[in-house]
């Protein structure tokens, strides 16, 4: 398997089982497979899916208003990891946005260290911190300034 052979797409339909399946596997308070199917249908929403030999790899759900991206959700099944999907994803949000944007934003768990590093590995910094924003985590908020004709 060589990045390759990654192919990143708009996500469907059909592909709402494997993303449901992922977020299962990747989160402590997953997303249901409603709210999921739902983001296919959101107008300012960009849904992506990432695979390899025609099966979901991983995926990204991001909320465009204007020029700034709000990332919902990034995720690469855990044998998949550490292929470079992850960052293939972000770049792929950054260039379909439109129009293109300024910055994009983020919260990510205080205890989810390997996620906090892979962000501040493309660029993101801390801009401030929610205590209580998840069950049981309080949030670091990230965010990635760039210029709107930045290329990746």
């Amino acid at each position: 398997m060589t990045k390759e052979t990654i192919i990143i797409r708009n996500a469907g339909v059909d592909d709402i089982e494997d993303v449901y399946n992922i977020e299962n596997e990747s989160f402590d308070s997953p997303w249901n497979y409603k709210n999921i199917l739902h983001e296919l249908n959101l107008q300012f929403s960009i849904f992506i899916v990432a695979c390899i030999d025609e099966t979901v790899a991983g995926y990204a759900i991001a909320w465009q208003v204007q020029d700034e991206i709000q990332l919902n959700k990034i995720a690469v099944k855990s044998n998949c990891k550490r292929l470079g999907i992850g960052k293939r994803l972000m770049y792929r949000i950054i260039e379909i946005s439109d129009p293109p944007v300024t910055r994009v934003f983020l919260e990510v768990r205080e205890s989810n260290a390997e996620a906090q590093l892979f962000y501040q590995k493309l660029g993101f910094t801390t801009t401030g911190f929610r205590k209580d924003y998840y069950k049981t985590d309080n949030a670091i908020l990230m965010e990635r300034r760039l210029p709107a004709d930045e290329d990746q």
